[in-house]
């Protein structure tokens, strides 16, 4: 699960930020979509000191697509890529300044959530 061959991919282990328990924008989402035993479920795989990482992870992952704040999160990632990349298409700089931003732009919109 928490594999450093995934790093050159993402740029961070895969599910860290559950592991660390962060409140990430995919947990906040998560939690306001989420229905009343999803919320619950939520809470409680975070809360439990009887789970094991991986069953965490498992479990907090699965609740992410259930609620559909996997597939939002992912919409929010390409909607502000694009719009990031719009904006940059209106600066005045030379298309060669511009490659390096779009390029991460690009890379950034090809992770998944």
């Amino acid at each position: 699960m928490h594999n450093r061959k995934n790093l050159p991919v993402f740029g961070k282990e895969i599910g860290g930020d559950i592991r660390e328990g962060k409140k990430t924008y995919l947990l906040l989402c998560a939690l306001k979509q989420a229905d009343e035993s999803q919320h619950r479920a939520l809470l409680d795989a975070f809360a439990d000191p009887t789970i094991s990482e991986e069953q965490r992870y498992h479990i907090v992952r699965r609740l992410y697509d259930a609620t559909g704040a996997a597939q939002q999160t992912q919409q929010q990632i390409t909607e502000y890529t694009l719009r990031a990349i719009e904006a940059l298409d209106r600066i005045a700089v030379p298309e060669e300044k511009k490659e390096p931003l779009l390029r991460l732009a690009n890379s950034l919109t090809k992770r998944t959530v």
